[in-house]
């Protein structure tokens, strides 16, 4: 399975009193599989500690994109 990641400007979808956290960037995770291509907008946060109701794309793919850029998007929790 091949997965990437993009980060979207601080606060693209979200204003302030949404109670979001729009001084950090989402991501656009983007995997393939079977030669499908599959996308989904996730938090940072939502990546390291799942909240089952909020979460957007499957667990495997969340578990590959910690493998693959953790250190990248570590200091975003901060």
């Amino acid at each position: 399975m091949e997965v990437t990641i993009e980060f979207m400007e601080a606060g693209f979808f979200f204003n302030k009193e949404s109670g979001m956290h729009p001084e950090k960037p989402l991501i656009n995770v983007v995997w393939v599989e079977d030669n499908k291509a599959h996308g989904a907008i996730e938090t940072i946060e939502n990546i390291f500690d799942p909240i089952p109701e909020f979460i957007t794309i499957p667990n495997r793919v969340r578990l590959e994109v910690i493998r693959k850029y953790e250190d990248e998007l570590k200091p975003y929790l901060q």
